[in-house]
């Protein structure tokens, strides 16, 4: 009998436990047109785990829990987040709104701290990555120009996939010495780019490039979920002595809960040819700069006449070349794109791979990409998350057909020959892209990958991990036959530069909030180190042997230079963040950062830099609340500093000149006559700023306008300058006594000009940006 009894209960647990785990919620999720979304993300708030709605917007989640009611967290991408509370067994039919155009909820970092677009104190502008998704251009960067106030990109050559130069809020640097070959870029600022938690300094970049190549061009525009421009020093003091000159902080796609997604995209262009001066050739030609030199000239010059103007009867200057035409053209432009994603609560991961190719409109100029990335999101325990995300590239550049960094043509744009100048076979084949003798090869390989591991110690208590490893190879092989050199001296060039960085970061984040959260607190405290290095090797000569050769090979000893370098700087540094906001309305922030460089002497090692920032949220106050078309009415403030580093990793120390040739079969050595004096209090470009910004949205976020007024003034600015001849040696390099001055107004207005349910959509973006330097 007891054994029938104990038999009798545990039959009756278990069917007790099967009802009670077969209990569920069904409902279905639609839009606000009763249409409905599949794909939607089901779960109840505190769980794990989750379901997503079938084609028809249905869903049925289980739950085992004895409760009277249960919340529910429903989300899909492109639609606001919704909590529903309901009761065991219930139906539930659920309308999901879809998001604004500035969603005031959206998460931003500045700095290592996550903070809110509503409560940041910052000058910031986000711009999504459905704003130049599939737009025609290698490099986001490009993409930017006429929708961030404040900022200016330029291309200096016109070919796709050269490196561009990009300033906000101004330039803030200088350089003396303007046929230094990368004069255009040097002589401008370039901001600090964040791309998934990577620091990335494209000037340390350049300093290793043999090709020249835009080094962002490796990113796939159409992986890019936001890109998050940073102008104040609220926002960039946080980076200390590298965001001088702003910050620009990319997020890539990642995977979302639900069923695999496979998307595939593809579009071609041309690229049109630029519209071409009116020109005279031949007969014409010469017979103008004859009847110009009859008209003024004098009787000497009327006897020193040109043999190419006055033999008209001679082939090789009896012609009518149009040299403009010879060099540019119409180009095409072809992107493909397939992605895959997919997510469960526990696992979730975004695959991209993309090709993109591009002829520019001088004659063998070109870009091609080609790139993969793996984003990846692991919940290893309910305290513990890891992200992981590893990507590739391959660029391939045709550099036109010039020698120069920045020519593109074999001849001055600007002074291009007479027409009447005859042109060979061997020239035409060169000039059309068809002469298969002369090489110019360009490649970059770019590999990159980043871990962030996330541990939360207690409520309110998270640890994180950040580590990053980024290496970049450029190369270029060059050759030049004697047959289409205007000296008949063959050239041979062989270039590769290499840049690695490793990248580590431990962030402590505690948040608290007291009284019903009318008192919230955010502290973030930051230790992070990074090593980069440099290596690489040139070597160049004329007289190679033969035009079969094609390598510097064989080249006699007076005709050949070449060197390799390799160099290695690193930063520490210590940040912390605060962050205190009353009722969520009155809100103040603060940061201080502590960076020790390698790049400088022992004298000013250690720089420091600071920034406080606030923000009033008037619409939050109840004389504002009652106008129900102000959506986010808020005041901002902030100062601070920030800093520029050198691009010389060893910019106070001495450097000797080796190439002084032997002295008794010894090389010899002598200090070096550019860089000859060492200055221990050699320091950083300092930059300071103040901002009085406003923001505001209206009619639920279908007006946007956003305003700045700021100063900014830089100073020891990093220079090399003359030196007197009479000490011996040619310049010097110091920090010039010297003050850069930007200050300017900036005007953001944004409208969404129809409905949100309407599936046209006609959004409008006006900038005005009034800067005065100084």
């Amino acid at each position: 009998m007891n054994l029938k009894f104990v038999l009798l209960l545990l039959s009756g647990t278990l069917l007790f436990s099967e009802i009670n785990a077969q209990q569920k919620i069904t409902g279905i999720v639609t839009n606000k047109d009763k249409k409905p979304i599949e794909g939607a993300s089901i779960s109840i708030k505190g769980k794990n785990s989750g379901i997503v709605t079938d084609e028809s917007g249905a869903f049925s989640i289980p739950f085992s829990e004895n409760k009277e009611n249960i919340t529910l967290i429903i989300s899909a991408v492109g639609y606001q987040q919704q909590q529903v509370t309901v009761k065991p067994g219930e139906a539930v039919d659920v309308a999901l709104s879809l998001q604004n155009t500035n969603n005031l909820g959206e998460v931003v970092i500045v700095g290592y701290q996550k903070q809110s677009l509503k409560k940041t104190t910052s000058s910031i502008q986000i711009i999504s990555g459905k704003a130049i998704e599939n737009l025609p251009a290698p490099s986001f960067d490009q993409l930017l120009q006429g929708k961030v106030t404040g900022i200016n990109i330029q291309n200096f050559s016109g070919e796709p996939g050269v490196r561009n130069t990009f300033t906000v809020r101004g330039n803030s640097t200088f350089v003396t010495d303007l046929n230094s070959g990368v004069d255009q870029a040097n002589t401008l600022s370039t901001p600090l780019y964040i791309i998934d938690g990577i620091p990335l300094s494209i000037n340390d970049l350049e300093g290793v490039s043999s090709s020249g190549t835009n080094m962002l061009a490796g990113i796939n525009i159409n992986d890019i979920e936001s890109i998050i421009v940073q102008k104040d020093a609220a926002a960039t003091a946080a980076w200390g002595s590298r965001g001088g000159n702003g910050v620009i902080i990319i997020k890539t796609k990642r995977g979302r809960v639900g069923k695999p997604t496979i998307k595939l995209s593809y579009y071609t262009g041309i690229t049109q040819r630029p519209q071409l001066l009116t020109t005279v050739a031949g007969a014409e030609e010469r017979a103008q700069k004859l009847g110009l030199m009859y008209k003024y000239g004098t009787y000497q010059n009327l006897s020193t006449i040109p043999q190419v103007l006055s033999d008209s009867l001679n082939p090789a200057f009896n012609n009518a070349t149009d040299w403009q035409d010879i060099f540019y053209r119409s180009g095409m432009i072809h992107n493909a794109d397939v992605s895959v994603s997919a997510g469960s609560e526990l696992v979730s991961y975004r695959l991209g791979a993309n090709y993109y190719n591009e002829d520019g409109i001088i004659r063998n100029s070109g870009f091609k990409r080609y790139s993969v990335r793996g984003n990846f999101d692991f919940k290893i325990s309910p305290k513990v998350n890891v992200t992981l995300n590893i990507t590739k590239s391959l660029l391939d550049r045709k550099r036109g057909l010039g020698r120069g960094r920045d020519q593109v043509t074999p001849i001055d744009g600007v002074s291009m020959p007479a027409s009447f100048y005859r042109i060979t076979e061997e020239d035409k084949n060169f000039y059309y892209g068809q002469y298969d003798r002369l090489r110019d090869k360009n490649t970059t390989d770019l590999l990159s990958g980043y871990l962030q591991l996330n541990y939360d110690i207690l409520k309110g208590m998270q640890y994180s991990l950040q580590t990053s490893y980024s290496s970049t190879n450029d190369k270029r092989d060059y050759f030049q036959p004697s047959e289409i050199t205007s000296d008949k001296r063959n050239y041979a060039e062989s270039d590769n530069g290499s840049y690695k960085q490793t990248y580590l970061a431990n962030i402590l984040t505690f948040s608290k909030s007291l009284k019903n959260n009318t008192h919230n607190f955010g502290v973030v405290l930051t230790q992070s180190a990074q090593i980069d290095e440099k290596t690489g090797t040139y070597t160049y000569g004329y007289n190679v042997p033969d035009d079969n050769i094609q390598v510097v090979s064989g080249v006699p000893q007076r005709d050949i230079q070449g060197y390799s370098v390799f160099q290695q700087a690193g930063l520490l540094s210590y940040i912390g963040q605060l962050s205190y906001d009353y009722k969520g309305k009155y809100i103040l922030n603060g940061s201080y950062r502590a960076d020790a460089s390698s790049r400088f002497g022992a004298n000013t090692k250690w720089g420091y830099f600071k920034a406080v920032s606030a923000s009033w949220i008037l619409s939050e106050e109840n004389f504002i609340k009652k106008f129900n078309w102000i959506s986010l009415l808020k005041l901002r403030l902030s100062y601070g500093t920030s800093g520029t580093l050198p691009d010389d990793f060893y910019a106070p120390f001495n450097s000797w000149n080796v190439n002084q040739g032997t002295y008794n079969g010894i090389s010899m050595a002598t200090p070096s006559f550019t860089k000859p004096i060492a200055l221990p209090n050699l320091t950083w470009n300092k930059s300071e700023q103040t901002n009085i910004g406003a923001d505001i949205y209206l009619f639920q976020n279908r007006l946007n306008i956003m305003f700045d007024l700021y100063r900014r003034t830089n100073d020891n600015s990093i220079g090399t300058y003359p030196f007197p001849f009479y000490t011996g040696y040619t310049n010097v390099t110091y920090n010039a006594p010297v003050k850069i001055l930007n200050e300017g107004v900036e005007f953001n207005i944004q409208t969404r000009n129809l409905s949100p349910n309407s599936k046209l959509q006609w959004n409008t973006v006006l900038l005005f940006h009034l800067i005065k330097t100084g």
